[in-house]
């Protein structure tokens, strides 16, 4: 069973407010931006940005994938939050049906408590749905490379060649892939990505159906 890249794009093509085909030639990103963020090509590198007076999201979709037992993996260029107390969050998305009502998600939420004067703090998540199946507080930022690991019932995070965080839970067992932003208002997030790539690990397998043996009579 050998890995194989099914999608990848370095975003290395002119600025654009449309992300369009993948530079694999092959794929292309399908962007909801209807949530009020900004999905942009910018110095050759993929700009989501989201927030204002109001919460915001936005999207990219790779189109017309499902996929199963697979990873995604990006280079995160940089990453920067507002100062005030608001929820902000950057996921990557996996086996999303349509629409992605249902997912598995793993990335990092900037987390505040305390009102007034709040404690501010960065958390890796791994969730199903929304639903939080993992998570560590963290002092890591940007650059840095993130993957996401969908094996079987296995989830896996790493966050360069560490290994943040593992859950196990079946409920999805394939489905569509994004990327996610999401701010609770005030001056938003922009986060800067680099380097996509979906690799399936199923790919290239041939399946085993066993020995042709001739019949003699």
């Amino acid at each position: 069973m050998a890995d194989q890249t099914v999608a990848a794009d370095n975003f290395n093509r002119a600025n654009s407010a449309t992300l369009g085909t993948m530079s694999d030639g092959v794929n292309a990103w399908i962007e909801d931006e209807s949530g009020g963020g900004v999905l942009q090509i910018l110095s050759n590198q993929l700009d989501m940005s989201a927030g204002g007076t109001a919460a915001q999201t936005a999207f990219a979709v790779v189109a017309g994938r499902s996929d199963s037992d697979y990873y995604v993996q990006l280079d995160v260029v940089s990453m920067s939050w507002c100062s005030a107390y608001k929820t902000q969050q950057f996921f990557i998305y996996a086996r999303g049906d349509f629409g992605f009502a249902h997912y598995y998600s793993a990335g990092v939420s900037r987390e505040a408590t305390g009102g007034v004067n709040p404690n501010v703090y960065l958390q890796f998540q791994i969730t199903r749905s929304g639903t939080v199946l993992a998570s560590k507080t963290t002092a890591k930022s940007a650059p840095s490379t993130w993957k996401f690991d969908l094996n079987g019932s296995s989830l896996s995070f790493y966050d360069g060649a560490d290994l943040e965080l593992s859950a196990t839970d079946a409920t999805y067992a394939s489905g569509g892939t994004r990327l996610g932003e999401y701010a609770d208002g005030w001056q938003g997030a922009d986060n800067v990505l680099d380097n996509f790539a979906l690799v399936d690990h199923l790919a290239g397998h041939v399946p085993y159906f066993g020995v042709l043996r001739r019949r003699t009579a």
